[in-house]
């Protein structure tokens, strides 16, 4: 080969080396690669996190949702069961206090019919209706008498008499006399008049109402008989063929009382 030929490949060889390969890249197509790559994952990861952050988020308000359905359940349980705590504490008081009332008037009996007449003598009546209830002479239970009355009675006023027993089993003795014979009259005590003379337990204010409505239904025919006995009061009423007799609490319906006991039989 002769030195023109080697210098022309030498030239040949040079710029052949110079020439970059299809393959290779430069520094800025490298960066504006990477650049393109990392704004791909910086997009696909915000893409993500925005993903989970909606995850989250509608999971947070389903929790959320269902804590405020709970406590909302809760209060409604609380409020209830508060309400039936009260109501049984405000029963459970109504009914002492009327346990209260009715003990205090367990001494007690209430005499109806006789008029007020200016100048008598109760504790003389009562010693007249002891001998009419076959009490001894000398026998007579020891009790304080007197009228029921607010202002001046006038003549002839059927005003009621309390007769307080200082010992509930002669006060029970005594009714008891009276319950059996059921005979008293004005006449007994020297009136000119032949009416009854009635004595009936000192009920309270809630049991007379009671007594009252179970006298309505007796009147009506739904009731055999009502009675008192230690301030409550009782209703006789036949089921079939049989009789059932039943303490009405004060406040109570006596017809669903009377249904309830019924069924139960």
């Amino acid at each position: 080969m002769s030195e023109e030929d080697k210098m022309i490949s030498l030239r040949s060889n040079s710029i052949t080396r110079a020439k970059p390969k299809s393959s290779d890249m430069t520094v800025t197509e490298l960066s504006n690669l990477m650049k393109t790559q990392f704004e791909t994952y910086q997009r696909s990861t915000r893409d993500e996190i925005m993903r989970l952050g909606e995850k989250f988020t509608s999971q947070i308000h389903q929790i959320r949702q269902e804590l405020t359905s709970d406590i909302q359940k809760i209060r409604e349980e609380g409020i209830v069961t508060t309400n039936k705590l009260e109501a049984s504490i405000a029963g459970l008081k109504l009914e002492n206090i009327q346990t209260i009332d009715r003990l205090q008037r367990n001494n007690d009996l209430i005499v109806s019919g006789i008029p007020f007449v200016q100048g008598e003598n109760l504790l003389l009546y009562f010693a007249t209706i002891c001998r009419s209830l076959d009490y001894a002479e000398d026998v007579c239970p020891i009790v304080d008498i007197r009228r029921l009355s607010k202002g001046h009675p006038k003549s002839g006023s059927p005003l009621l008499i309390l007769m307080q027993f200082a010992i509930h089993v002669q006060r029970n003795e005594f009714y008891s006399r009276y319950l059996k014979s059921r005979s008293l009259s004005l006449n007994d005590l020297g009136f000119a008049v032949n009416k009854r003379i009635y004595i009936n337990e000192n009920l309270s204010p809630a049991a007379r109402e009671t007594r009252s409505k179970a006298l309505l239904l007796k009147r009506s025919g739904a009731l055999h008989a009502v009675y008192t006995r230690d301030g409550i009061v009782y209703v006789k009423f036949k089921v079939e063929d049989r009789e059932m007799s039943i303490a009405v609490p004060p406040g109570n319906n006596i017809e669903e009382l009377i249904k309830t006991n019924t069924l139960s039989k």
